[in-house]
């Protein structure tokens, strides 16, 4: 069911208080004054600027700004018996106050509502509520546009844009497939933005250059990063196991498989040594697979306030249904998956149990890839929610040869193959990382002395350091333990 035709059901049940989390303030009083105007009510909205305005923003009683004469007018209306609808905006602010009396407005509120043709509808980004309202407040979280409503977008501005100059393109066909497959997950406001961007750049609205600010877009957040074009799995070296899982489930993101009954897999869990190619093989496997990935850390999901990192992880998992099919990469998990943490207030085991429930009830053809530097500081009942674990160790001899070459062509050189058993050698036990900056030494060293890269350039870089393996050797074999035992 829609949000909108749920949002009408509850209206017209006399639900009454309605939560509406969304950041789109103008797609929302648009759909909701449609959902008036279908039962035959007025829409009265709300702000702490302006008091009662119309829909239009038109003020209608700018003495009700104070929030207490606000909610006097919503009971005056109640006990008349009219038919309103009343949306406040970014009352989150007023009820996450603890010196106000917002919460106790509301409460009372629930009292002369039921049973009127009165509703209060709120809109906020988020709707943390204190215990006292959360069984009087219904929340109805406000989905990404879909691919019709972005496509009543483009079209609305591209007609605008016709009007004024003849040679805008208008997209068919699979074009416009294309262009409104890269724009989902944006909101209507910014994608009337970029689509105007486009036209005035191009003349028509092109699929790549929608990816492009698309990308700048979501980086915005601070939570994830979106990558549309990265580097695919020929730039992995090594673990052979875990890149033909990827080639086999490839396919499985397409209309013939979907059709065929296969769903796309649920995700698949990377522990390891660190440096050894667990956030390379998760980019890999977006470009195999030919979605977009969302690339979360740790680190920015968490937040400072109380709240914030639920309200952060809830936004990225509606982002990433919103684009998919798509790949969601957590990164180093550990870092913010503890659930058995006693000094984060909570925080851990609250985002635990999001993702956990999120991942075995969403229905959207999201794979989470995921990975952890020391898996044992995450419960076992995580890894009952991938198709497979795999750990990913040190690279065997074969594949530091096969690392190398791919790092030599990085440089701009290709590796001669008396060099390939000689490195692959005196490596022993680095791990991909570390082979990378031991090349990108080596040519420096190179530059410096006026000549081309050598193997004794190389081979010097790597005699003259202990890789980190064997500078935490205790750590490393304790982890290479659990992979032997417990994944592939």
């Amino acid at each position: 069911m829609e949000w909108k035709q749920e949002l009408g059901l509850l209206v017209r049940a006399r639900f009454p208080i309605i939560w509406l989390v969304s950041p789109e303030e103008g797609r929302v009083i648009k759909s909701v004054e449609e959902i008036a105007k279908g039962q035959g009510k007025t829409l009265t909205v709300w702000s702490a600027t302006k008091g009662f305005a119309d829909s239009a923003g038109k003020v209608m009683n700018a003495g009700a700004a104070d929030i207490e004469q606000a909610f006097k007018s919503v009971e005056s209306s109640a006990r008349a018996g009219k038919k309103e609808l009343f949306l406040f905006l970014d009352l989150h602010r007023f009820v996450a106050e603890p010196d106000r009396t917002t919460y106790r407005l509301m409460r009372d509120a629930t009292g002369y509502l039921k049973g009127s043709a009165v509703t209060v509808l709120a809109l906020g980004v988020q709707a943390k509520l204190p215990p006292e309202l959360e069984k009087d407040v219904t929340v109805l979280p406000v989905p990404y546009p879909t691919r019709e409503e972005l496509g009543v977008v483009m079209d609305s501005v591209i007609r605008g844009a016709q009007s004024v100059v003849k040679e805008v393109e208008t997209p068919v066909n699979g074009a416009r497939e294309e262009i409104l497959r890269a724009a989902q997950g944006l909101t209507e406001e910014v994608w009337e933005n970029i689509v105007a961007m486009s036209l005035v750049s191009l003349k028509k609205v092109d699929a790549s250059f929608i990816v492009r600010q698309k990308e700048i877009e979501i980086r915005k957040s601070g939570v994830v990063n979106f990558y549309q074009a990265i580097e695919g799995l020929e730039g992995v070296g090594g673990l052979e196991n875990l890149k033909e899982w990827i080639r086999r489930r490839a396919s499985s993101f397409t209309e013939k498989a979907t059709a065929f009954g296969i769903k796309p897999p649920k995700g698949i869990f990377l522990a390891g040594v660190t440096g050894c190619g667990k956030s390379l093989s998760a980019k890999g496997a977006a470009c195999h697979m030919k979605v977009p990935l969302l690339m979360a850390q740790g680190q920015n999901i968490l937040g400072k306030y109380v709240g914030e990192s639920e309200r952060n992880l809830d936004q990225l998992l509606k982002l990433a249904e919103a684009v998919s099919p798509c790949i969601l990469f957590f990164d180093e998990a550990e870092k913010f998956l503890s659930p058995n943490s006693s000094g984060d207030g909570g925080v851990g085991k609250s985002l635990f149990g999001m993702l956990l429930t999120w991942m075995q009830e969403s229905p959207a053809p999201v794979m989470t890839v995921m990975t952890a530097n020391d898996p044992l500081r995450l419960p076992p009942e995580l890894f009952t929610r991938f198709d497979a674990t795999f750990f990913v160790d040190l690279p065997d001899e074969a594949a530091r040869k096969e690392i190398f070459a791919i790092q030599y062509k990085k440089v701009g050189r290709i590796m001669p193959a008396v060099d390939a058993d000689a490195l692959a050698q005196a490596s022993d036990r680095w791990s991909g990382r570390e082979i990378e900056k031991a090349i990108g030494e080596a040519l420096a060293r190179a530059f410096e002395g006026e000549h081309e890269l050598t193997t004794g350039d190389v081979l010097a870089v790597l005699q003259g350091r202990k890789p980190i393996a064997d500078q935490r050797r205790t750590e490393v074999e304790k982890m290479r333990e659990w992979g032997n035992t417990y994944a592939i």
